[in-house]
């Protein structure tokens, strides 16, 4: 399986990613973009928090998102419902952004079913990534990115305590551990 991801906002969440696909042997191609720095390393505090987890963010320089990384996105996914719209409006690709957390909720649900649901034992569901990303936009509500502070976002720590850090980490990991277990299931499907 090979995905390209663009992270916007988040050097944590596109090192989480390529860990967690890592683990599960799950090629991807991860870059972190955003709409304010370029050039800028990531906080002392997000430093410390991945170190914490066994990640080394001292390399990691920001950069700008670009028409160019959005055009060879497989996948966009966003911290936040605003900065996907700020995408969408941007450079289009409504079919490609998603939410960290909605992705993750919406893949999990089509590959793994909500409580015991049959997609879990069928295999034509989803035999590859790019159906993958497809069938998550397709389910996503018409109003899944509108309003703020939803439970599918993962609220901004930067410039907070190392506390707040760790938390958005936590959400994080879940998040990009669902998605790499949906994405492990996708190549395996479509390898068959």
């Amino acid at each position: 399986v090979v995905c390209t991801a663009n992270i916007c906002r988040s050097p944590m969440a596109g090192a989480l990613l390529v860990d967690a696909c890592a683990r599960r042997s799950v090629s991807v191609s991860v870059s972190s973009a955003g709409f304010l720095f370029d050039g800028h390393p990531a906080s002392a505090t997000t430093i410390k928090v991945m170190h914490e987890r066994g990640i080394d963010l001292r390399a990691h320089r920001s950069r700008l998102v670009t028409a160019d990384l959005i055009a060879a996105a497989d996948l966009v996914l966003t911290m936040e419902r605003r900065h996907a719209r700020d995408l969408i409006l941007d450079f289009g690709r409504a079919d490609i952004v998603h939410t960290l957390k909605g992705f993750a909720t919406g893949v999990s649900s089509l590959l793994f079913g909500d409580g015991g649901n049959a997609t879990q034992a069928d295999d034509s569901v989803v035999v590859d990534v790019s159906t993958l990303v497809h069938a998550a936009d397709h389910i996503r509500a018409t109003d899944a990115l509108l309003g703020d502070a939803r439970p599918d976002e993962v609220a901004d720590p930067h410039g907070r305590s190392s506390r707040v850090h760790r938390r958005a980490a936590d959400e994080i990991t879940a998040a990009v551990d669902a998605i790499a277990a949906s994405l492990e299931v996708a190549g395996a499907r479509a390898i068959r």
